[in-house]
C-alpha cells in the first residue's frame, strides 16, 4: 500500500509546490498514492488531493496539484491577521483569526467549507480510496485520527471539511469548530490543531495500514517476526520540513532534506536580535545559567523555539525514527528541508502574503536541484512506482499463531 504523508505546519505551501515537480519528474507518481495522511495543514492539502483525484469532481494529477497550490495559496491570503483581530487577541477575549463583527465564521473556515463543498468520507470510500487525518479531541482530552477504512472508520456521513477543520484548528489562532458526530445528535465535540496529537501522521497511516491489510488477509497483528507479513507490502512517502535556523548537515531518517528554505526575517525578529544583545549572557560558560529572561529575549534560542521543537519538531522527529527503524529503507522516504517555522508563521499572519508565496515558488525551483529532493525522485522511481498496489495480495508463508 503506498502512504502519501504530509506533515503539518505552514511548509504544506513548499511541499506542493515540491509535489508538482516529482509529479513532473516521475509522472504517475501521485495516482498511485493509495492512501493519504495528513495533520493539521497537512490534512487540508492531503485529503483535498485525494478529492481531486478519487471525489465527484475528477481531476488529472497535475491538475490536481494545481488546483491544490491556488487552495493553499487563497489559505494563506485567508490567514492574514487583521489590526482589529490583533487587537482582540492581544486582549485576550478572541482568537487571532475570529470572524469579523458581522459574521459566525472566518475566511479560512469559509474557504475551506467551499472548497470542499458537500463531499464527505462516503464519497472517497466509493473510490476506494484510503485517508488518516490526525485532529485532538479536546472535549474527550485525547488525540483522535479519522479514517474511512477499517475497524476503527469514522461514520461516511463526516463532511470532509468538518475534518479538515477539525485538523486544522490552532489554538489562540482559530476558532475551535464543534460539531455532532453522526450518531451522536446531542453530543457536541470541539477539535484543536491535529499537530497536538502528531504533526507528522506517517505512524499512524502505517498501522491504520497494516491493521487493515492483517484483516482482509487474515493475518494477526502482533509478531515476533514479519518476513512475508503486509507490513512488507506499505511504501510510505513522507512530506514534511525540520525546524532549525542553521544549514543542516544531516543526512538520515530525520532530515532527508538536508537543504535549508530561506524566508525573509520579519521585523519582529529584528527587533528581537537587537534585544538580544542587551540580556546577560550567564556567569558560566559550561552550562548556562539562565534566568526567564534569556529564555524570553535569547535569539539563537528561546522560549518560543522551545514550544516550536516541542510542539512541531519533536513529534515529526520521533514519528521519523520510528518509521525508518520500523520499515526497510527501500519502504520509506522521507524529504523534509529546513524552514524556520516562527519566520514562516509571522510572514504567514503579518506579512506580505504575495511575497511570501513569490518567495515559495523560488525556493521550491532552487530545492528541486538539491539532493534531498534528487534522492526523493530516485526512490520514487525505483521504489515507489514498483510497488505492489493494494490488490496484490503478499505472499503470507507464516503459520497463524499459537
Amino acid at each position: 500500500m503506498n502512504i502519501l504523508s504530509f506533515d503539518g505546519a505552514a511548509s504544506t505551501s513548499l511541499q506542493i509546490r515540491m509535489l508538482k515537480y516529482l509529479e513532473l519528474e516521475v509522472p504517475g507518481f501521485l495516482e498511485r498514492a493509495e492512501l493519504f495522511a495528513g495533520a493539521s495543514d497537512g490534512t487540508l492539502l492531503g485529503v483535498y488531493l485525494a478529492s481531486r483525484l478519487h471525489g465527484p469532481n475528477r481531476m488529472k494529477p497535475l491538475a490536481a496539484i494545481d488546483d491544490a497550490i491556488e487552495f493553499s495559496n487563497e489559505m494563506a491570503a485567508s490567514l492574514h491577521a487583521s489590526l482589529w483581530g490583533t487587537l482582540m487577541a492581544t486582549i485576550g477575549i478572541s482568537p487571532l483569526l475570529s470572524p469579523g463583527l458581522f459574521s459566525t465564521e472566518t475566511k479560512f473556515q469559509k474557504l475551506v467549507e467551499q472548497r470542499f463543498g458537500n463531499e464527505t468520507l462516503r464519497d472517497l470510500t466509493k473510490s476506494d480510496v484510503k485517508v488518516v487525518i490526525a485532529s485532538f479531541n479536546m472535549t474527550e482530552k485525547r488525540p483522535q485520527i479519522f479514517q474511512n477504512f477499517g475497524p476503527t472508520a469514522a461514520a461516511p456521513e463526516f463532511l470532509l471539511s468538518e475534518l479538515a477543520l477539525a485538523s486544522s484548528a490552532m489554538p489562540l489562532m482559530l476558532p475551535l469548530p464543534g460539531f455532532f458526530g453522526p450518531g451522536h445528535p446531542k453530543e457536541r465535540s470541539y477539535y484543536l490543531d491535529g499537530s497536538l496529537a502528531t504533526n507528522n501522521p506517517s505512524m499512524s497511516a502505517v498501522a491504520a495500514a497494516v491493521n487493515s491489510l492483517c484483516l482482509n488477509h487474515g493475518v494477526p497483528r502482533l509478531r515476533h517476526h514479519i518476513g512475508g507479513h503486509p507490513i512488507e507490502t506499505v511504501v510510505v512517502a513522507s512530506l514534511g520540513s525540520t525546524v532549525t535556523r542553521r544549514e543542516s548537515k544531516r543526512d538520515g531518517p530525520l532530515n532527508g532534506g538536508m537543504e535549508q528554505v530561506h524566508i525573509p526575517r520579519p521585523t519582529g525578529m529584528l527587533i528581537l536580535k537587537a534585544l538580544s544583545k542587551l540580556v546577560p549572557k550567564g556567569r558560566h560558560v559550561k552550562s548556562l545559567d539562565w534566568g526567564w529572561l534569556q529564555w524570553l529575549l535569547n535569539y539563537e534560542f528561546n522560549l518560543i523555539d522551545l514550544g516550536l521543537y516541542a510542539w512541531f519538531q519533536n513529534a515529526m522527529d520521533t514519528v521519523a525514527l520510528q518509521c525508518s527503524d520500523l520499515l526497510h529503507p527501500d519502504q520509506y522516504c522521507r524529504y523534509a528541508p529546513g524552514i524556520d517555522q516562527l519566520h514562516l508563521l509571522l510572514q504567514l499572519l503579518f506579512g506580505d502574503t504575495q511575497n511570501l508565496l513569490d518567495t515559495m515558488d523560488k525556493e521550491a525551483l532552487r530545492l528541486r536541484e538539491g539532493p534531498g529532493f534528487r534522492h526523493l525522485v530516485d526512490w520514487a522511481r525505483k521504489e515507489w512506482m514498483q510497488a505492489p498496489l493494494v490488490g496484490a495480495k503478499p505472499d503470507l508463508r507464516i503459520a497463524a499463531e499459537g
